[in-house]
C-alpha cells in the first residue's frame, strides 16, 4: 500500500515539474514574441562619416563616404560610396536598410536593383530591440573591452578596444578601438584600425572620422523601398554596377567577394548585430573595418 502511494506521490511530482517547465518555456516564448513585436523608441540621428586609409600615404587617403542613420522606431538605414576607389571617384553607392521586424535589404538606386536578407527570427529581433531601448552601460560587445571615455561631436563616447591575437605565440596583430555613443544606441561614431610593429609601436592602417552628427529623425529618402526595383544577387548587382561604370573587366578583382556576400544573402540573418546595424566583426589581418563592407580585398585596380 505504502509503495502504491510512494508511486503516487512520484507521479504528481513529476506531473508537476512537467508543468512547471513547460509554463517556463511558454512564458518564455510568449515574452520573445511579444518583445519582437514591440515597438522601439529610440533617439534618431544621422551620422556622416568618413574612412581613410593610411597604409601607403601616411597623410592618409579617403576610401569612403558614409551616412548611418536611425529613426526613432529603431530602424536603421545607411548609405555608403560603392565598388572602391572607383566607385567613390563615379558617385556610386549603396543604400542598406534594417527594420525592427528583423527584414533587411540592400538597394543599388543608380540599377534599381535590391538583394533582400533572410529575416532574422523572433528570438534575434527581440534581442535587437532591447540592445536599442536598453544598452548596455559600457557599450560593449563579444570580442571589445572598455577602455575609457571621451567627448566626441559633442556627445559622450565610450572608448573600447578589440586585439587581435596573433596566430603564433606572439601579442596582439591588430587593435581596432572604436568610440560609441550610448545615449544612441551605442552607435560607432568614429574608430581607428592599427597594426602591431616589429618593434612594438602600433602603425595606423585606417580611421573613421565623423564629419557631422544631427539629432533629430533622419531623411527620409534613405529609408525608402522604391517600387521596381530588380532583385539580384550581391555578385550580379556590382556586374551590373561596374557594366554602367564602363568597367566590367574589374569584376575579376570582385569575384571572391561577391561568392562570399551571395552565401551570406541566403544565411540565417547572422550578418545582423545586436544594435540592430550589420554585424561589425572585429577586422581580420589586412582588411578595413566596416559594419556592412560594400568593398573586397584590397587590389591594385579598386581599394575598399
Amino acid at each position: 500500500m505504502r509503495v502504491l502511494q510512494w508511486k503516487q506521490k512520484g507521479a504528481l511530482l513529476l506531473a508537476a515539474l512537467g508543468a512547471a517547465l513547460l509554463c517556463f518555456y511558454v512564458s518564455r516564448s510568449l515574452t520573445i514574441v511579444r518583445m519582437a513585436r514591440a515597438q522601439a523608441f529610440v533617439t534618431p540621428y544621422t551620422l556622416e562619416i568618413d574612412t581613410f586609409n593610411f597604409e601607403t600615404n601616411p597623410a592618409g587617403e579617403l576610401i569612403s563616404k558614409k551616412i548611418e542613420a536611425r529613426r526613432g522606431d529603431g530602424t536603421w538605414a545607411g548609405e555608403t560610396t560603392s565598388l572602391g576607389k572607383l566607385g567613390l571617384e563615379a558617385g556610386e553607392t549603396v543604400r542598406r536598410i534594417v527594420f525592427t521586424d528583423g527584414r533587411s535589404l540592400l538597394l543599388a538606386d543608380s540599377i534599381a536593383a535590391k538583394t533582400t536578407y533572410p529575416r532574422m527570427p523572433a528570438e534575434r529581433v527581440a534581442a535587437m530591440k532591447k540592445a536599442l531601448v536598453e544598452p548596455r552601460a559600457d557599450c560593449t560587445s563579444p570580442g571589445f573591452v572598455a577602455i575609457g571615455s571621451a567627448v566626441v561631436a559633442g556627445q559622450q563616447a565610450t572608448v573600447v578596444v578589440h586585439n587581435e591575437p596573433s596566430k603564433g605565440s606572439g601579442g596582439a596583430t591588430q587593435r581596432l578601438t572604436e568610440w560609441r555613443i550610448r545615449a544612441l544606441s551605442c552607435q560607432r561614431i568614429q574608430f581607428r584600425l592599427e597594426e602591431a610593429q616589429a618593434d612594438g609601436s602600433w602603425k595606423l592602417v585606417a580611421e573613421g572620422r565623423p564629419v557631422s552628427l544631427t539629432l533629430g529623425e533622419p531623411d527620409p529618402r534613405l529609408f525608402e523601398e522604391r517600387a521596381g526595383y530588380v532583385e539580384l544577387k550581391p555578385s550580379e548587382r556590382v556586374r551590373r554596377q561596374l557594366t554602367r561604370l564602363g568597367h566590367p573587366e574589374a569584376m575579376a578583382d570582385w569575384a571572391k567577394w561577391a561568392e562570399r556576400q551571395d552565401k551570406l544573402s541566403h544565411g540565417s540573418g547572422c550578418h545582423l548585430g545586436r544594435f540592430g546595424q550589420p554585424l561589425m566583426r572585429p577586422a581580420p589581418s589586412r582588411s578595413l573595418p566596416s559594419p556592412w563592407n560594400p568593398t573586397p580585398p584590397r587590389t591594385s585596380r579598386s581599394m575598399p
